[in-house]
């Protein structure tokens, strides 16, 4: 698949195009962001390296997941739960193998992957029959995350992380530590921008980042959502990787002014705050990867947005 590791020469962007793929949508530094359908465009991808990617949930995980309702959601008598509403579909069997496929292509160390911990066996199942060794199962400890609304069961405590690795040598950065990641759940008006209810915090990409990558390696990201692989790729101990990363951009509903942006929080005469669909996650993904290659920090409120 060719040696030349992204910075000698090319950029990913450019490797790409100069094969005859298509240019990402967002480059800049060690990051490279592509916008549509990976299954169109990871095959232009050729580069070593690993894979820290967030696919969507189950479809039992998708009909059964709600949120608090917030006080505008009280003054309709909604009580006090409602369905999210994710913008984007379930996990489909075909597109993970695909996706397993794809980390065993372009996987010369380890593959980590975000599920629900009921799916966890089906992803050691698809990477293990695409040719990954499949090494543990990690888990993400989801402190303050949201109560069984119910009250009839206990809440979901954690998500599961499918560990793999090509047959042969592993090394990582973490010593004898366990695979158990405690750490908060992002918040709206919180120090990190919630930009989507599904989004995984900061400080877990960036350990993730840590124990398993060196500076300077590349990391892949099929599914990249609001990049918060992008964030810890740029943060990592040691110096920056290399983040090469899609997202679909999934129209989702939004109820910002139609003319100006503004937030309907803010409640401006003259606005319109119709309910709307509109192709956001990568614009709102790029503002926050420039704040953070200029040294800056990215707020959703100051930027005018509410979290989808």
């Amino acid at each position: 698949m060719g040696s030349r590791s992204p910075g000698e020469t090319l950029c990913a962007s450019c490797d790409v195009v100069s094969r005859g793929g298509p240019p990402a949508f967002y480059v800049r530094g060690p990051i490279a962001l592509w916008r549509g359908d990976v299954r169109t465009i990871s095959k232009w991808w050729r580069w070593k390296g690993h894979a820290i990617w967030d696919p969507p949930y189950s479809k039992h995980t998708h009909s059964k997941s709600r949120r608090g309702t917030t006080g505008a959601d009280r003054r309709l008598d909604l009580g006090p739960s409602i369905a999210n509403n994710f913008g984007f579909a379930h996990l489909s069997a075909s597109f993970r193998r695909f996706m397993a496929r794809e980390s065993k292509r372009l996987c010369s160390r380890w593959g980590i992957v975000f599920s629900d911990t009921e799916s966890d066996w089906l992803w050691r199942h698809s990477l293990s029959g695409a040719g990954l060794e499949y090494v543990r199962t990690m888990f993400w400890v989801k402190e303050g995350g949201t109560p069984q609304f119910t009250g009839d069961r206990p809440a979901v405590a954690v998500e599961a992380m499918t560990l793999v690795h090509p047959k042969g040598r592993k090394r990582w950065n973490g010593g004898g530590k366990r695979g158990i990641y405690e750490i908060p759940i992002v918040r709206e008006h919180g120090k990190e921008p919630r930009l989507h209810t599904t989004q995984k915090p900061e400080e877990l990409l960036i350990a993730l980042t840590d124990d398993f990558t060196d500076p300077g390696d590349i990391i892949y990201d099929f599914t990249a959502g609001v990049c918060t692989g992008a964030v810890g790729a740029i943060r990592g101990a040691g110096g920056p990787r290399f983040w090469i990363g899609c997202e679909i951009d999934p129209e989702v509903e939004t109820d910002n002014c139609a003319s100006c942006g503004s937030p309907k929080a803010k409640r401006h005469r003259g606005h319109d705050f119709t309910a709307k669909r509109d192709r956001v996650f990568v614009a709102r993904a790029v503002a926050r990867i420039e704040a953070e290659l200029d040294g800056s920090t990215y707020h959703a409120a100051a930027a005018g947005q509410r979290p989808l």
